[in-house]
């Protein structure tokens, strides 16, 4: 992925690119995707609650 602008961390080219290694990044995109994917949940759950309150 982009060789040329690496970091020191990896082995790279660029040392005056920032590094960040791929595991953290990895993660923080998880942590990211998790929580949208609960508070979708959440919204869900309140519009369901919804439809059956107007009934």
């Amino acid at each position: 992925n982009g060789s040329i602008r690496s970091c020191q961390h990896h082995r790279a080219a660029n040392p005056l690119y920032p590094c960040t290694p791929p595991t953290t990044h990895r993660l923080r995109e998880k942590e990211r995707r998790e929580k949208e994917r609960v508070t979708l949940r959440r919204q869900d759950k309140k519009k369901k609650q919804e439809k059956y309150r107007k009934k």
